[in-house]
């Protein structure tokens, strides 16, 4: 493998000329100007490179042994693997996958964004726009454990809130000359500490399961990957050995909707979260993979 260099980039967009030359976008464009856009919306004569060859292993009949002989990049070629989706890879999986790879997060933050326009199929645009908030995300486990942290004390402090609030209530029923017994305001602050406590009891439980590192890389990336993408959370290794599994799925659920309605402007980037809004208003389980087309974005 060679070295990379700053030639690389035009080596790269030589490869893609040709490999896309007859091909169109669903507007029957040119598809080599929406690869040249992805280009221009990268930094870096890498990603450049990157962001050239992101479809040509997947759209063409280049292979990545074509790319070595052509003088690319090891760093290159392993980025543009990652990003090359093999049917019948689920979606989730595949963009969860990028996320280990800086340059082709990057590369297809940029490539989702180019396919976002007013021509971008409905049944397609929540998933791109949820595509792109989860590859922006810094460590989506580390975001949804702190938010769980600070549940729990919002719990907590809720709790014993309302478990204050239920003594006062008896004291002033007991105060006024009626029994010491249950009225409706201690009702309702009891009901309130119960909530409270089972909440607390929940999240104190998915927090364990986070600190568990097999965890985090078995159940919760795919977790919080369905759930932005709006599709069925896939069986794991690790759910057969978990306590409460079902229980621990439904609140971490839960707790991604919670934050992506909850973090706006603080942990993701400007203009982002309108995208979410919509995409988290279409996280009803899909039926499936998107069929695809020859030309159709991924």
């Amino acid at each position: 493998m060679s070295d990379q260099t700053p030639q690389e980039v035009g080596i790269a967009e030589r490869i893609a000329r040709k490999a896309h030359a007859d091909q169109r976008d669903l507007d029957g464009q040119p598809y080599i100007d929406h690869v040249a856009r992805v280009v221009s919306m990268v930094d870096g004569d890498e990603a450049k490179a990157v962001a050239w060859l992101h479809d040509v292993l997947e759209d063409s009949p280049v292979t990545p042994e074509d790319l070595d002989a052509h003088g690319i990049s090891l760093r290159v070629i392993n980025a543009v693997r990652r990003l090359t989706r093999t049917a019948p890879r689920e979606y989730a999986p595949y963009i969860d996958s990028l996320r280990a790879g800086q340059i082709a997060a990057r590369v297809k933050v940029a490539d989702l964004r180019d396919h976002l326009t007013p021509n971008c199929p409905d049944r397609l645009r929540p998933r791109y726009e949820a595509a792109i908030a989860l590859l922006l995300l810094d460590d989506p486990v580390a975001t949804l454990t702190a938010r769980c942290e600070a549940l729990e004390q919002e719990k907590t402090l809720e709790l014993e809130t309302a478990k204050i609030e239920h003594t006062r209530a008896i004291l002033r029923y007991t105060v006024k000359g009626y029994t010491a017994g249950e009225n409706a305001d201690s009702k309702h602050w009891r009901e309130r500490a119960e909530a409270a406590e089972s909440r607390c009891a929940s999240l104190t439980r998915v927090l364990a399961q986070l600190r568990d590192e097999a965890m985090v890389m078995d159940v919760a990336y795919p977790i919080i990957a369905s759930v932005l993408l709006g599709e069925e959370v896939a069986d794991s290794p690790a759910l057969a050995r978990l306590s409460d599994a079902e229980a621990i799925i439904t609140e971490l659920k839960a707790v991604v909707r919670e934050f992506v309605h909850e973090f706006k402007g603080e942990d993701f980037e400007a203009g982002l979260w309108p995208m979410m809004d919509r995409a988290n208003a279409a996280l009803a389980p899909s039926s499936g993979a998107a069929p695809t087309q020859d030309k159709e974005p991924t």
